[in-house]
């Protein structure tokens, strides 16, 4: 099931990723996530990395 949720960008250019995600995905604080972009999609994936 596709799980959606809307976060604002701070000035700093940072987004929230919501607990509910990082606990399904095991992102924990310290953890590495490596981020693609999809310029012709206009996304950004993010995928959490083995530690």
């Amino acid at each position: 099931m596709l799980k959606q949720k809307i976060r604002k960008v701070s000035i700093k250019g940072q987004v929230v990723i919501p607990a509910e995600f990082r606990r399904k995905l095991g992102i924990k604080p310290g953890s590495t996530v490596m981020m693609r972009l999809e310029e012709n999609k206009k996304r950004i994936i993010i995928e959490p990395m083995e530690d």
